[in-house]
């Protein structure tokens, strides 16, 4: 049976939450389109490194969330000009030309040129406004992807500007592209407006659809692994991080051995005057999970 499903929320942990539950209990038969919008976060692909694709300390500041999705790719700033869209099918029945087509027509419908290139992105006017990954699992497919309609563009670029860190990672790192939003190309373009012929164009491509609400339990475990640090940073695996951070009183430069979200190594350098207050720093922070939103908190209760 052919599904759609549109959330209710714009919280991006929901949301990708929603996306896996969707995909771990698709039935047999059943093919979905799950069409989505998140309030300003950054979603870093299953095999990156969240410091080596944006800059933290502006994430922090912007109160801008950081997420890790389950499939890979490259890392995206999505806010509410941002439309994500998720179809979701067992693999004997998933047929991407078909997510493509509806794709295409949506496309063509809002009088976009639109080229598929080999990077998996979708480009007009040699610009990328969309991305796209896939996902198979357990006999389960995802194919999803990104449609910048109205993204704030100046916050995307700071976003997707790493800070100047000295780091050593293992990791993929994103390929960069010159971006446009559809808004630009064409100014009639709307995120509802979109959403409409996605609806239109799913029924004409696969046929009568149901519109559905999900119902499983398992919605909150979801939501509380992505948003959880382990997962966020945890997920990079190993790494070397240099951080530094100016105290009330002090400033403090930590060179951190990172190893599945822990710090399991750290030297501390200070021109604080307390004498025992690296040792104190060393202390606090060694074998805990690392969190780049709560070190400042941390070494600020030191001082």
């Amino acid at each position: 049976m052919n599904k759609l499903l549109i959330s209710p929320t714009n919280d991006p942990y929901n949301n990708i939450a929603l996306e896996r539950c969707l995909f771990n209990s698709i039935k047999d038969d059943d093919v979905i389109l799950y069409l989505w919008q998140n309030s300003p976060c950054v979603v870093v692909g299953r095999n990156q490194n969240v410091f080596l694709e944006c800059d933290c300390d502006y994430l922090q500041n912007e109160r801008i969330l950081p997420l890790r999705r389950f499939s890979g790719g490259g890392a995206v700033f999505q806010d509410l000009g941002n439309l994500n869209y998720t179809f979701i099918a067992k693999d004997k029945y998933a047929d991407d030309e078909k997510f493509k087509l509806v794709i295409k027509k949506v496309l063509d419908n809002l009088s976009v040129n639109s080229v598929f290139t080999g990077r998996n992105d979708i480009h007009c006017e040699g610009k990328k406004f969309s991305g796209y990954a896939y996902l198979s699992e357990d006999q389960s497919y995802m194919y999803h992807g990104t449609m910048m309609i109205n993204v704030d563009l100046d916050m995307l670029t700071n976003v997707l500007s790493p800070s100047a860190l000295k780091m050593q990672a293992k990791g993929i790192e994103s390929v960069k592209s010159r971006v446009i939003n559809l808004k630009q190309i064409n100014s009639a373009i709307t995120v509802p407006k979109t959403i409409d012929l996605f609806c239109q164009t799913y029924r004409q491509v696969f046929g009568h659809y149901e519109k559905v609400n999900y119902q499983g339990d398992d919605l909150a475990a979801t939501i509380a692994l992505l948003s959880s640090p382990r997962w966020i940073y945890g997920e990079c695996r190993s790494y070397s991080l240099t951080l530094e951070k100016k105290l009330k009183n002090a400033l403090v430069t930590l060179d951190l051995d990172i190893e599945d979200g822990i710090i399991t190594n750290i030297k501390v350098y200070t021109d604080s005057l307390q004498a025992d207050f690296a040792e104190k720093c060393q202390n606090n922070l060694l074998n805990t999970i690392f969190e780049p939103k709560n070190i400042l908190f941390r070494l600020e209760s030191l001082v």
